[in-house]
Parts: C-alpha cells; structure tokens; sequence
C-alpha cells in the first residue's frame, strides 16, 4: 500500500511566485506542482483563489504565513488593521499601547468586554505584517524612503506587466466650484468690496492613463441627489455624477465606480493596472477580474501620484481661468451686477460643463510629463524637466498676474476629500453587508440645491432661442447653425407638446 504523500502548505509568498510561474503560456499546472512539490490540485485550489492570494500579498500580507487562521475576536483584528492603516496614510505614529487600547475601544463599540494582551497584539502583528521602526528623517510630508522603494520593487514589475496604455492612476480633489479671487486691487485709503466667500464645494476624481492617451471621464461628487437644475435623466450628465452626505468620497461610491469600469473592460476583454492612494475611502478588498487595483504607499501623493503631482492643479487652472472670465464678463454686461449675484447664478449643472470643458483642456503632453516626473518610466536616464509646468497651456485671466492666478488656484487645494471612520464605522467595514449599509444610508442625502434658478419657462426658452439665431446670424457663425437648428426644433417639439387639443367650443369661447 502507497504511503499517503504530506501536504505542503507554501508560504503566501511562494503562493504568489506560483502563481506567477502559471502566466506564463508554456507552462502547465504539473509542471508547477513538480517544481513547488505541491499536488496539482493544491495548484488547482490556489489558482481558483487567485484574486484573494494576490490582494492580501499586495495589502502587505505576512510573506511567510501559510494558512489564514482567525484569530481570537477577529472582527476586532481587522477592523484595528483598518484603523491602523487609515493613521498611516494621515502620517500618523502608533505605538503598541495605542493600538491596544484602540483595540479595546473597538471591542466596547461592539458591545464586548476585551482587554487585549500582548500575546493578542504580537499574533495580530504577525498575521497583518506589522514591524516597529523607529522613523528615519524628518520628511512626514511625503515620505521619500517609502516612496524610492517602492519605486525600486514594485514599479518595475507593473512598468514589465503592463503597456503604458493599461497603467491608471487615480486622484480625489476638492473644488470650490464658485471660488473668485480674494485679493484685488482698490484705491489707497479704500477698503476692498467683498462679500462672504463662496465654499459650495465638490469632489472631482480625475484618472488617465501613463501614456496621456486616455482620460477616463470625470467623477463629481456633491451632496445634492438630484438637483433641480439636473435633467431627470443623469445618463444625460456630460460627467459621471454621484452624491454622498458631505460631498467626499466614500467606500462604497468608490467600489460602485470601480466595478462599473471593470464590466466595461470585461466585455472587451482589457486588464488594466489602477493605482491609487491609500486612505478610508479606498478599500482594496473589491472583488475585480480586470483591474489589477495597487494602493501606494502612505503619505507619498505629493512625490509619487501623477495626478498629484501636476495634473489635478492643471485641470483645476483650466477650470478656474473659465469660471472667472465668465464671472468677469457677466460683470461688464451688466454694471449693476455684484460678484456675489453673478457667482451665486452658477448651478450645479454648469460645474458640470466648466469641469469637462476644463478636462478636456488638460493635455496627453501634460499628463505624460506628470508620469515622468513621479518615475514612470524605464529609463533612469530620462529627460524629466524639475520645473513645475502645472499650469502649461492656461491662459492666465487678464485681472491678474501669474502668480495671483496661481494663489488663487491653489486656495482649495487641501481641501478634505474622504472621511476618517468612527469605531462603529471600522467594525462595520469589515462585513461588506454592513458597510454596504452604512455608506448606502450616506448616499440618501438628497438636500436641494436652493441656490439653483427654478427651471426655463416655454416663454423664456423661444426668447432665448430667438436671441441666439439672431446673434448667429449677426456674427456670420455658418459653423454655429447646425446646433442652432437642433435647439430650435427642441423647443419647438416641447411647444408642440404644450398645445391642448382644440375643441369646437372652445374656438367659439
């Protein structure tokens, strides 16, 4: 009789370097199991849990543990790691009698009397990873250590694995969508007008690819549903558009975007690699097939996101250049007209136009060099200008010098963006159920937007109709009358529409 052959458990690490083994074409799952001295149904069990295997690698897994044992109150466990790695990205410090008396409070938030020992705190360090280092340097504001070594092992791998074309990153910002300038000139012994300064704000995501060829379309998130001044149709949008209780990102928001790419990739049969910040409204543990999602290391935006780096503040001095020359003309139109007035007539729905028009201003040659700049490329030696050209291809406004224009676009730069979580918050993130029903509760915010203008009257849309043909005409704008003639026949059609059937009596009436 055979004696039975021993199961061998590889560590995490080796899981994956199997797994990597099996991309290649020419290789089959016994030839692995030969070389890893596995049984080719061990392969064939690792290779259908793929996805979990590469995820808790890359969310700085233990390389050497072998099985994934639960430890004792687990739900504690993660939802402390959550904490932890929220902390940080923030640049946080954490020493081990913090994290076990935030471990107790999280215990106590869920109801349970547990006073963690340091036997628990030493398992839960090893299952997640965890070192104590004493800090290197000074530099928290972007951690240039963190960030040359993942340069060194990491990036090389996805520069290898993926074409320029499929190497994503993605970036959060928020925007003072009414914002005009704050200083200005006035007559000596003159005191500036000014009025209370316009914070209506949202949360754009921008994401293009490494080579500027792509630009996936804008995300906007503010805290209004469904604003009056939206068409009842959202597909109609020229942006993608979604709201949450404070205008911030959000898990969940975040995870809807994310899978809603994914399917459109999957029927094209298209991988990409995403890489993204990590912070509390980006989870990595999303079920995806076609987005390889990469968190990258804490505190590093500012040296290491491209978006970070150049192409957010070049998309916002397009925006910004916009909104104030059509602030500036309604003002010269009208000379009885306030800032206030004209900056407060601006819906939703025209942040929405300003912020596509300015994404489409942002250039393929921008982008590229703002990847270059964060070491997105092969070649060490290559040309990559230090000088900031973030504001490239930007016409600065007439009623300002350079760098007033550049004051003024940076005046909502560190603006909040995501959400720190609660205790009850972390326990409830590590069940997808509960997170799913604590984020969804966010998103039912539906307050109005009150600043917006009541809708067009039929009257008012033939008026505006009438104006623009004839301001067409007058300025010979042959180009123009297609579009002229499409919204004609629009208003027309809605007349039509409007007009009750005639009875007899009612002509005589």
């Amino acid at each position: 009789m055979a004696e039975k052959r021993k199961r061998v458990d590889l560590p995490l690490a080796q899981k994956v370097e199997l797994l990597k083994a099996l991309e290649s074409p020419v290789v089959s799952q016994a030839t692995v199991a030969k070389k890893f001295a596995v049984s080719t149904s061990q392969v064939s069990r690792l290779v259908k849990g793929k996805v979990e295997i590469l995820q808790q690698f890359e969310n700085n897994g233990n390389p050497n543990r072998k099985r994934q044992r639960a430890g004792k109150n687990e739900e504690v466990g993660n939802a402390l790691f959550l904490w932890f790695r929220q902390k940080l990205g923030q640049g946080a410090r954490i020493s081990g009698p913090t994290l076990k008396q935030k471990a107790a409070d999280l215990a106590a938030a869920e109801g349970t009397d547990f006073m963690p020992s340091d036997g628990w705190l030493s398992r839960w360090k090893a299952r997640h990873n965890v070192v104590f280092k004493k800090e290197e340097g000074e530099r928290q504001d972007a951690d240039w250590l963190a960030a040359l070594d993942w340069k060194r092992k990491i990036l090389p791998q996805i520069l290898d694995s993926y074409s320029p074309n499929d190497i994503f990153n993605a970036d959060e910002s928020g925007l003072f969508f009414r914002d005009f300038p704050e200083k200005g000139h006035c007559l000596k012994g003159e005191e500036l007008a000014g009025s209370k300064k316009a914070k209506e704000r949202v949360t754009a995501v921008l994401c293009a690819n490494m080579s500027g060829s792509e630009k996936r379309p804008l995300l906007i998130i503010a805290n209004s549903k469904q604003p009056r001044c939206f068409p009842k149709d959202l597909n109609r949008l020229p942006v993608d558009y979604a709201s949450s209780k404070k205008a911030w990102m959000t898990g969940q928001l975040f995870q809807q975007w994310l899978q809603k790419w994914d399917t459109s990739l999957r029927t094209r049969n298209r991988h990409i690699c995403l890489l993204v910040d990590s912070c509390s409204a980006h989870p990595s543990d999303i079920r995806l097939t076609n987005i390889n999602l990469k968190l990258l290391p804490s505190n590093t935006t500012s040296v290491m996101q491209p978006m970070g780096v150049g192409v957010i503040k070049n998309w916002k001095a397009h925006y910004k250049s916009r909104l104030n020359r059509r602030i500036i003309t309604a003002l010269d139109a009208d000379p009885e007209k306030k800032e206030k007035d004209v900056s407060k007539s601006i819906t939703l729905l025209d942040v929405l136009y300003l912020a596509k028009e300015s994404w489409n201003a942002v250039s393929s040659q921008t982008i590229l060099k703002c990847f270059r700049k964060s070491g997105f490329c092969k070649d060490e030696a290559a040309d990559v200008s230090d000088g900031d050209d973030s504001l490239a291809g930007v016409p600065v406004p007439e009623n300002m010098t350079a760098e007033e224009f550049e004051e003024f676009v940076d005046m909502d730069k560190d603006v909040k963006t995501a959400a720190d979580h609660t205790d009850t918050e972390l326990l409830e993130a590590v069940s997808d159920s509960k997170r799913i029903k604590v984020e969804m509760a966010e998103e039912d915010s539906d307050s109005d937007d009150s600043s917006a203008p009541p809708p067009l009257t039929l009257a008012q849309k033939l008026q505006m109709v009438t104006h623009l043909r004839q301001y067409v005409q007058e300025s010979g704008m042959q180009a123009a009358l297609p579009f002229l003639r499409m919204v004609e026949d629009k208003v027309q059609s809605e007349a039509a529409q409007s007009q009750k059937p005639c009875t007899i009596d009612s002509y005589f009436k």
